[in-house]
């Protein structure tokens, strides 16, 4: 994946944008990877389902993304707003 084609202000608009119409705290990469490749901001690929979206997450290209503790480690993806703190530690 070539992340010179990757639009991040795009993505977190996007994002950001799905959470004031849903008013949802976060979106999961499930539902990140969905919107997203129905935007054609980031194409998913049905073989690898989110591996391209997990890739720009953990290259920092979305930096109030974070990943939840635990055996799963599930990114989830807030509004831009908000910052990560201590009780949302970034876990790789």
């Amino acid at each position: 994946m070539s992340f010179a084609h990757v639009d991040a202000k795009a993505i977190i608009a996007a994002v950001d944008a799905e959470l004031e119409r849903t008013r949802k705290s976060f979106l999961t990469t499930i539902e990140a990877n969905e919107l997203l490749d129905r935007l054609g901001l980031l194409k998913n690929n049905p073989k690898e389902n989110g591996k391209n979206l997990r890739i720009v997450l953990r290259t920092g290209l979305v930096p109030h993304a974070y990943k939840l503790a635990g055996d799963v480690g599930q990114w989830v993806i807030p509004h831009s707003s908000t910052r990560r703190t201590l009780d949302k530690p970034f876990i790789d």
